[in-house]
This record gives C-alpha cells, structure tokens and sequence, in this order.
C-alpha cells in the first residue's frame, strides 16, 4: 500500500533517529567511509527514507536523507552530493517480504567481514553476544554489489526470518523493528565478530548456545533496557565525535 500524504513531522522524526544511529554506526567503528546505507521504512507505504551514497555517516544530515520509493525512484533529498545507493534492492527486497522489519542497516564491518572470508559468521562467545547463538546466515552466492531486485531477493531468501545476515568479502544486512533496534544490533553483530576472532586466536573455545545466558536474552530485559541503551550510545557517539575523530 502506498500513501502519497505522510505525515512530514513523521519524516522528520525518522530522519532524527536517522541521523543518530549514523553517528553511532560510525563512532563504534562499524563503518566509515561515504558507502554504506541505513533506511527506514515510511509507515503504511512503500517507501523509505535512506542515506546516499558518497556522504560519510559522521557528517550525513537531516536533509541528505532520500526518500525514495522500493521500486528506485528518488522522490526528495540526497543534498548537492549524495546519490541514491546502487544496493538499495538490500533495502527495498527486505521490506517487501518483511512486514515486521522497519529499519534495514548495511554496512561493511572489518571484522565480520573478515570473518565472512572464511566462510564463517560470528557466533556467541560472551553473553552479550547471544542473540546470535542460534546463527547468522551466510549469503556467499556472490560477492558483488548486490545491484538488482533478484539479487535482493536471493538475499532476502538466505535471510529468512532472523534478522541479520553476513554478505561473504562484502558486508552485512541487518534489520530490525525499529531504526534503533536495526543500528544497535549491527553494533552488536561487529561486536561478536570481534569476540569471535580473539575467541579462536586464545585456543578452541566453546560458543554459548541459545539456551545460555538467559538473563541478558530475556524479552522483559531487553525491552528493559532497550531505551536507555540507545540513549547511551547516543550519548557516547556525542563524546567521540566532538574530540575529532
């Protein structure tokens, strides 16, 4: 269903949030650079609002963002430099087979990445990790830009119903029900790709499997802490960028 009146102070909400979680993304380390892109879906439509291509996550603003609908067309924004992303089928494909996903993040994260050449995906081996215990699917089909609505949907077939999926020598596309929950558990799956490697280097560890750290995994503890984790690296992606990095 496509609405053509949104409300503009939704809009301007989401780019808020937007802005945020760039910020975040790249004061973690989880991605630099002008490439890469995080959307968000515009309620009750089929559009999105998504950051350009050749603007860097640290310096991308409010007005760059670009809405555009998932068949490709740019409707408003991208500033005087920014260009609607030739992958935005990563995107588009997962919101068309993906009611519950508002938020789509893809990023190229060093050690994930590194992991991925291996044929391998991170795997929990500390408890904050564990929300990937069960796994983290492997799209390794090609390991090209993902530039066409097919090659969108083989991506979204490999992603299946988890949200978050590993793009071999690429990248990852991770979703999630909120700008917030997408940009944090991109941090998250970087974090566990990291803990990984060092893990593997120390001897042969032993992964958690899902049915380990319960207590940090459990619904009530995660929507618990949902806001004030976000609002803490908020906060911490603040700090960073204000001493230069």
């Amino acid at each position: 269903m496509t609405t053509t009146n949104t409300d503009p102070t939704l809009l301007q909400e989401l780019r808020y949030t937007l802005v945020r979680a760039c910020r975040i993304l790249y004061a973690e380390g989880v991605m630099e650079g002008p490439t890469g892109h995080i959307s968000a879906r515009v309620p009750n439509s089929s559009r999105m609002l998504i950051k350009p291509v050749m603007v860097g996550f640290e310096e991308i603003t409010e007005e760059e963002f670009i809405l555009m609908d998932f068949n490709g067309e740019k409707l408003a924004g991208g500033g005087p430099v920014g260009q609607v992303p030739g992958e935005f089928h990563i995107h588009s494909e997962i919101y068309r087979a993906r009611p519950d996903v508002a938020s789509v993040v893809h990023t190229h994260p060093l050690y994930t990445v590194a992991l991925s050449a291996s044929g391998q995906t991170p795997r929990a081996y500390n408890l904050e990790g564990r929300q990937f215990a069960s796994g983290v699917p492997l799209f390794d089909a090609i390991t090209d830009a993902i530039t066409t609505p097919e090659m969108g949907q083989a991506v979204v077939r490999t992603l299946g119903q988890t949200l978050a999926v590993v793009l071999k020598c690429h990248g990852v596309a991770v979703g999630g029900s909120s700008i917030q929950e997408a940009c944090l558990r991109n941090v998250s799956l970087e974090q566990a790709a990291r803990m990984h490697l060092l893990a593997n280097q120390a001897g042969t560890p032993t992964a958690l499997g899902p049915a380990e750290g319960t207590f940090l995994g459990s619904p009530e503890v995660r929507r618990a802490r949902a806001q004030p984790t976000w609002d803490y690296f908020v906060r911490r992606s603040e700090r960073i960028l204000s001493n230069g990095r």
